[in-house]
C-alpha cells in the first residue's frame, strides 16, 4: 500500500510483476532480491529503487542499511524454498507481512520461533490462487498499459523449438518469460 517498503526475493517474472505492482499501488520503496545480474537490472528497468546480490551481499544487512534499521512491510518471497522464507522473516518489520507467493515442495518444514513472530506481529500470508476479482483486477492493469507484456516477454519461439524456451527459461539466465508463436 501507499508509503510501504517492499522487498521481492526472487526477480523472475513474477517478481519483476511484483516490483511494478508494488510502485504501482504506491509502496515508497521497492528492493528485488536475486543472484542473477540480468534479472537484477531488469528489476531497476521496471522501477525497483535498489536491486541486492544475494550471491555476494548480505540481503539482512543491506535492507537494514537501506531502511535505516527499519525493515520491509512487506517481503513478497519469490522462491519456493525454506532459505527464501528465512530470509524474509528476518528483514520483515514489525507489524509487517510476510508473502508466500510460490510452494515449497510438499516434504519442507519450516521451523519458527512464534515468540518472534507473536511480538513482531508479522502476518505470514500464503498466495496460492487467483479468485475472479484478482482476475479481473489484473486484466484492468492490463487493459489500461499498467503491466505490459512486452516488458516481460524476452523471447519467442516457434513451436518447434518449444525444447529450447523451456531449456532457456530453466537456465533462470537472460530471460523472464518465453512465448511459444505459432505461425
Amino acid at each position: 500500500k501507499k508509503g510501504d517498503y517492499v522487498v521481492i526475493l526472487g526477480l523472475g517474472f513474477m517478481g519483476q510483476v511484483n516490483i511494478k505492482l508494488a510502485k504501482f499501488y504506491g509502496a515508497e520503496l521497492t528492493i528485488g532480491v536475486d543472484k542473477v545480474k540480468y534479472r537484477l537490472e531488469k528489476a531497476i528497468e521496471n522501477g525497483a529503487d535498489y536491486v541486492i546480490d544475494f550471491s555476494n551481499e548480505s540481503v539482512k544487512e543491506k535492507v537494514f542499511e537501506i531502511t535505516g534499521g527499519y525493515g520491509a512491510d512487506v517481503v513478497i518471497v519469490g522462491p519456493g524454498t525454506i532459505e527464501a522464507i528465512y530470509s524474509g522473516l528476518e528483514i520483515v518489520a514489525k507489524g509487517g507481512k510476510l508473502v508466500l507467493f510460490t510452494p515449497t515442495p510438499d516434504d519442507a518444514i519450516l521451523e519458527i520461533k512464534p515468540y518472534e513472530v507473536y511480538f513482531k506481529e508479522i502476518s505470514i500470508i500464503p498466495s496460492y490462487s487467483a479468485g475472479p476479482d484478482d482476475t479481473v483486477e489484473a486484466l484492468e492493469l492490463i487493459s489500461k498499459g499498467i503491466i505490459k507484456a512486452e516488458k516481460f516477454v524476452t523471447h519467442r519461439f516457434k513451436i518447434e523449438n518449444t525444447l529450447d524456451a523451456f531449456m532457456l527459461t530453466a537456465s533462470a539466465g537472460e530471460s523472464l518469460k518465453c512465448m511459444i508463436v505459432f505461425d
